[in-house]
């Protein structure tokens, strides 16, 4: 049996409950109700948790909830707000597609989440042979105050 917990006689109503829990900033979508803990916004509909962009991608874009070769869905590279669940900063792509993405991303940055700048003299990369790109890199400066060498 097919479960359609976002079925067509509940799809509004779904919908108005993530606009209860929603703060507009911009084009950002930002889910101000519960969070799991890597950031994603968290709704209980029936009984089963929904992460809220795949909700939104099932109410927006079509996407179904049951089929996990459509699964594979993730936030746009551009949008840095895990919270967000504005269909416009969402597509349907590979887990590779996503890692490389992000390190592309990463790639252009012009200063590390930390705020130091991404200079050449201030990177320290990292090899992550399982990582795609196989390199992290890492601030200089919070890796030597981590280590206590100022």
């Amino acid at each position: 049996m097919k479960r359609n917990y976002c079925n067509i006689n509940n799809k509004l109503q779904v919908l108005k409950r993530l606009e209860s829990h929603t703060c507009v900033e911009g084009n950002h979508w930002l889910w101000t109700g519960q969070t799991n803990s890597k950031g994603y916004g968290v709704v209980k509909i029936q009984r089963k948790s929904w992460l809220t962009h795949r909700l939104s991608a099932h109410l927006h874009l079509g996407l179904d909830l049951d089929n996990s070769e459509q699964f594979a869905l993730h936030q746009d590279s551009l949008c840095r707000h895990r919270n967000c669940w504005n269909p416009d900063h969402l597509y349907v792509g590979s887990r590779h597609d996503n890692c490389r993405d992000r390190t592309v991303r990463r790639s252009l940055a012009t200063e590390f989440k930390c705020g130091h700048p991404k200079t050449p003299k201030n990177t320290y990369n990292n090899h992550q042979p399982s990582w795609p790109g196989g390199i992290e890199q890492v601030c200089r400066t919070c890796e030597l105050q981590r280590r206590g060498r100022n």
